[in-house]
């Protein structure tokens, strides 16, 4: 269906919050109308649905006083109701065709690229004519795609060109830390030996370089926050217990030696639920003497959320269980796994009469480290439906 957008001046009574049939207030862009029109359904005016009003980097300069059209849909043929058509499409008979196609997104790993603009999980051209996704971004008053603004008066004749950007994330992530020395590790204590944090107590800016901790470099009684941590050992960390478990910009690497069973982070409380939440983040494991980079199995049940998670090698990336404790509620986003895996990416198999929900699987990749950056993959597929 094809989607044009509508902008024209507001009057300074409409400005001064006197009601205007022609541009209810719910519409306002600043000082611009907006509506968006379709070819079926009607109109419908382009407002935001949260609370607050989104932001526009740049504003649009009035060049004339006729309604402006907006290019909604770039890959799509568009009606040719005005002469000539639009910039960036040529005249094709009773249709305006798009010259180009607009340049692809491309997944995001941390902050965008010079020249691109974040927008949830991808990185988007930012010169990228207005989409559909563009679109709903400004409804919703979220994201960040810059959106190309074409003008015309009323013979139909281009009269310029604007760009707007819809409100930028507030808090975009930073690059996830790939190896041990990574370059967000500093001002840390250095320790040789492992430690056990206590119920409520956190860990920050922590260097742990061992080989004989047992059963792990970092135990975690509950309710527990690690951050800017590293770790290079036999084993990496260790939930134990019931409450909230929160680990971000860390990289655990975990090498077992002969008749280990090592892993990046293992839950063993038999019995206990919990919430797991992973920010930030790399897991690197071997493909000898292992388990995985995460393991969830022997009746610890819960919440395993992860956001911006690197998995390098191992039997497996990522292995979780349910069990008689209960089912599990596994939610990933920006998680990407480098490999190579013994056996597979992750393994999430039901067991004990309970079954891992899925919640959310978003940007889901391979993914590749060439010159120390992480480059994304082909997306891979849940193994089961998402949600319930």
């Amino acid at each position: 269906m094809t989607q044009l957008l509508r902008v024209w001046p507001v009057s300074q009574k409409q400005r001064a919050g006197a009601p205007a049939p022609d541009c209810p207030s719910a519409a306002l862009r600043g000082s611009w109308c907006v509506r968006a029109a379709r070819s079926k359904g009607g109109d419908a005016h382009l407002c935001s649905k949260s609370t607050r009003r989104p932001r526009f980097a740049a504003k649009l300069v009035p060049m004339f006083v006729s309604p402006v059209i907006i290019l909604g849909t770039a890959a799509m043929p568009l009606p040719k109701d005005v002469h000539p058509c639009p910039a960036g499409y040529s005249s094709s008979a009773s249709y305006c065709l798009p010259s180009t196609d607009a340049k692809p997104a491309i997944p995001k790993v941390g902050q965008c690229a010079s020249g691109y603009t974040s927008s949830d999980s991808h990185c988007m051209k930012s010169d990228r004519t207005v989409t559909a996704a563009g679109i709903v971004a400004l409804d919703k008053g979220v994201g960040s795609i810059a959106l190309t603004v074409g003008a015309t008066n009323d013979s139909g004749n281009i009269a310029g060109t604007e760009a707007i950007n819809d409100a930028p994330q507030s808090t975009p992530p930073g690059a996830i830390p790939l190896t041990f020395n990574d370059a967000i590790f500093t001002g840390m204590t250095e320790k040789t030996s492992g430690l056990w944090l206590s119920r409520g107590q956190n860990l920050s800016r922590t260097s742990i370089r061992e080989q004989v901790s047992e059963p792990a470099s970092i135990g975690m009684s509950g309710n527990n926050t690690i951050d800017y941590c590293r770790i290079l050992s036999k084993e990496g960390i260790r939930v134990s217990g019931s409450g909230a478990f929160n680990i971000s910009n860390c990289y655990i690497e975990a090498q077992g030696i002969s008749g280990d069973h090592a892993d990046g982070l293992q839950t063993y409380a038999p019995g206990n639920r919990g919430a797991i939440t992973i920010r930030n983040t790399t897991f690197h494991c071997y493909n000898h003497d292992a388990t995985a980079g995460i393991f969830v199995a022997d009746n610890w049940t819960g919440t395993i959320d992860l956001q911006d998670v690197v998995f390098i090698s191992g039997p497996y990336g990522l292995r979780v269980h349910p069990d008689s404790g209960g089912d599990n509620f596994v939610y990933l986003r920006n998680v990407y796994f480098v490999g190579p895996f013994q056996y597979g990416p992750f393994l999430l198999s039901d067991y004990g009469g309970h079954v891992n929900h899925i919640m959310l699987w978003d940007n889901v990749r391979y993914a590749t480290i060439v010159n120390g950056l992480l480059v994304p993959g082909s997306t891979i597929a849940p193994p089961k439906r998402v949600g319930f």
